[in-house]
C-alpha cells in the first residue's frame, strides 16, 4: 500500500504545471489593474470621471481603449481595462499604464465604479447642481490644467473655460487631499456690478 501511494505522489511532482496560453499577434486581452481612482465633488450637471492605473505584462502589449458599461438603475459603472498583444521583439518587464475614463453625467445618487478584472470598487457620489449662493458654492468649468513640481511642492495652474453670458468671477481654489485623490476645486461668484464683463478663462493658481 506505501508503494502505490509513493508511485501516486511521484507522477504528480513529474506532470508539468499549465502555462497561459501565449495571446496571438493583434489579439486584444483583458487587462488587470492596481488602482482605481474616483474623484469626489461632482454634481449632475459634470462630467464624470475615473482613472486606472495598472502594469502592462511586457512592452508588447499596447493599451487600446477600454470597455466600459453604465447601469444608472443599478446605479454601477463597469471598467475592463483591454490591451493589444504585438508578437514581435520587446521589453521583457512591466510598463506601467494609467487611462481616463469618460463616465458622463449621472444623475444624483451614490454609484459603484468597479474594474472587473481586479476586483477593484470605488464610491462615486453625485450631488445635485445647486444655485449659485454663498451656501452652495459653484465650481468653475476647467479647460485645462498644468501641474508643476519645484523645491518638493506641487503648483496646479487651472485655464477655466469661458462663460459666456454669465457675470462670474473667481473667489477661491479650494484644494482637497482625499487619500488617494486631491481635488482642486475652483469656486466662483456673481459679479453683481451692472455692466460687468463675462469672465473669459482667466488662469488660477
Amino acid at each position: 500500500m506505501n508503494l502505490k501511494i509513493l508511485g501516486a505522489l511521484s507522477i504528480l511532482v513529474a506532470a508539468p504545471m499549465a502555462k497561459a496560453e501565449k495571446p496571438h499577434d493583434g489579439q486584444v486581452v483583458d487587462l488587470e489593474a492596481k488602482y482605481l481612482f474616483v474623484p469626489r465633488g461632482f454634481d449632475d450637471q459634470d462630467e464624470a470621471v475615473a482613472v486606472v492605473d495598472g502594469f502592462l505584462p511586457s512592452g508588447c502589449y499596447k493599451l487600446v481603449a477600454p470597455e466600459g458599461k453604465r447601469d444608472d438603475d443599478a446605479r454601477t459603472v463597469s471598467i475592463t481595462p483591454k490591451a493589444q498583444f504585438f508578437n514581435s521583439v520587446c521589453i521583457e518587464a512591466l510598463v506601467p499604464y494609467n487611462f481616463e475614463v469618460k463616465i458622463g453625467r449621472l444623475p444624483p445618487g451614490e454609484f459603484q465604479v468597479k474594474v472587473t478584472t481586479s476586483g477593484l470598487t470605488n464610491k462615486l457620489a453625485v450631488g445635485e447642481s445647486p444655485s449659485i449662493t454663498s451656501e452652495n458654492p459653484v465650481y468653475a468649468p476647467v479647460d485645462r490644467v498644468t501641474l508643476d513640481k519645484a523645491n518638493g511642492r506641487y503648483t496646479a495652474t487651472l485655464e477655466l473655460k469661458p462663460l459666456p453670458g454669465w457675470c462670474l468671477d473667481p473667489e477661491e481654489v479650494r484644494v482637497t487631499n482625499s487619500g488617494s485623490t486631491v481635488e482642486v476645486l475652483p469656486i466662483i461668484k456673481p459679479n453683481e456690478q451692472p455692466n460687468c464683463a463675462v469672465s473669459q478663462g482667466e488662469p488660477l493658481t
